[in-house]
Parts: C-alpha cells; sequence; structure tokens
C-alpha cells in the first residue's frame, strides 16, 4: 500500500504537481526507485511483487513501465 503514497502516474494533477515545483519527478519514478530499493531483500527472503491485477485489486495504479519482477 505504501506505493498508493507517491499518486497516480501520469495523471493531470501529478503533472500540475511537478509544474508549480510541488514534485520534482513523475510518481512513476519515484514508485521505480522504491521498489528497485526493496528488491534485493525480497529475492533474499523469497518474496515478490504482487502483479498489476493483484495491486488493482488493492486501489494500487502503477505505469506500464514500472518493473515489477522481484
Amino acid at each position: 500500500m505504501s506505493l498508493r503514497s507517491f499518486g497516480r502516474p501520469g495523471t493531470a494533477g501529478n503533472r500540475y504537481a511537478i509544474s508549480v515545483g510541488l514534485k520534482t519527478r513523475d510518481s512513476a519514478a519515484v514508485a521505480q526507485d522504491y521498489l528497485d530499493s526493496l528488491r534485493t531483500v525480497m529475492r533474499i527472503c523469497g518474496l515478490r511483487f504482487p502483479d498489476r491485477e493483484e495491486l488493482r485489486r488493492f486501489g494500487v495504479e502503477t505505469a506500464p513501465d514500472v518493473d515489477l519482477r522481484a
């Protein structure tokens, strides 16, 4: 659920927040960096990221280019 805190990627609101300086980059880039920081520990623990359909069931939208591979 922590991905929800970054906001929905590619939306008008996200672009507005970047344009007025509230954010420096799109939510998809922030989410990717976050997931990348978890990847090694997840592999060691034998965990995986949920797929996009599983995430949607939790109300989480991800950009198509966000890498969800463990």
